[in-house]
């Protein structure tokens, strides 16, 4: 019955497994209800570089469940599971409290002055209140705007497209920059970042992955970061897991980067040591 409610046409055909399946997903959803106050709920860090100066310029931050009894739980399985309930908006605001909370201690311990970037799902950025929760959020502990940025997806940006727009400004106007995650994989990619007012486009992964075995895939990435930086925009590349990765996007001027052959996502404490080093890229 849960199921068919998902489906467009309403029904359902019953499969083995199904059960299973779906008494874990109600099992997990219970579970997240009492994540945050039972502090179950952390961030890592994965660090972006900058490739001309070889330092950390941002940091993403990425949630992470650990349950007491069933213990890590994949982000692709809890969060899929929150944004179908109303539970994504509280997960998003904990991170967001989170996230400047721990950037004013850095502050306050004169680390470098990177940003940290979160992802916020649709539901998040189109209630009325988020703005001021924003500001709320960086007023708080007393954190610069531009040490925040806001990543939405595509499929975000296209959801009550008038709404995503006025946000985006205002957000703008207040410091706050956004960036376009995953971009290349929508179906009208070109016509949001005319539209829209991002100052950073990430390059998705897919991309990145077969780049050095892929002509095509080479020509996909040398046009989009082109395409970018003639509009004015932050290029970054995710997923950057190779040498010749690396090099490659080097050589088509992309000089930001993230991803695996530079760091893994990292803890709190490990944020420290990172962002005061050089990486020596080679």
């Amino acid at each position: 019955m849960y199921l068919a409610k998902e489906t467009k046409s309403g029904i359902q055909q019953y499969q083995n497994g199904m059960s299973k399946s779906l008494s874990r997903k109600m099992l997990l959803e219970q579970y997240l209800h009492r994540a945050i106050e039972n502090q179950e709920l952390y961030l890592e860090y994965q660090p972006i570089i900058d490739v001309q100066t070889q330092q950390i310029i941002g940091l993403e931050a990425l949630l992470r469940w650990k349950h007491p009894m069933l213990g890590h739980i994949s982000p692709g399985e809890f969060i899929q599971i929150a944004e179908e309930s109303e539970l994504i908006l509280n997960l998003s605001d904990w991170v967001l409290f989170t996230v400047c909370r721990q950037r004013q201690c850095w502050m306050e311990q004169g680390l470098p002055p990177f940003y940290i970037s979160i992802n916020v799902p649709a539901r998040q950025i189109h209630q009325d209140h988020f703005i001021e929760t924003i500001k709320r959020a960086l007023n708080q502990y007393s954190l610069p705007a531009d040490f925040l940025k806001i990543e939405i997806t595509e499929r975000t940006a296209m959801t009550n497209v008038e709404k995503t727009l006025s946000t985006m400004r205002e957000l703008q106007e207040y410091g706050v920059d956004i960036i376009l995650d995953d971009f290349g994989i929508g179906y009208s990619s070109i016509s949001y970042l005319v539209q829209y007012p991002f100052n950073t486009i990430k390059i998705d992964k897919s991309f990145i992955q077969n780049l050095t075995h892929n002509a095509n895939q080479k020509s996909v990435c040398r046009s989009l970061v082109a395409m970018g930086k003639n509009l004015g925009m932050n290029v970054v590349a995710e997923g950057v897991e190779e040498r010749e990765q690396y090099h490659y996007l080097s050589s088509i001027g992309c000089d930001k980067m993230q991803g695996y052959y530079f760091s893994k996502p990292i803890s709190n404490d490990l944020v420290e040591h990172f962002s005061r080093q050089s990486f020596v890229l080679q």
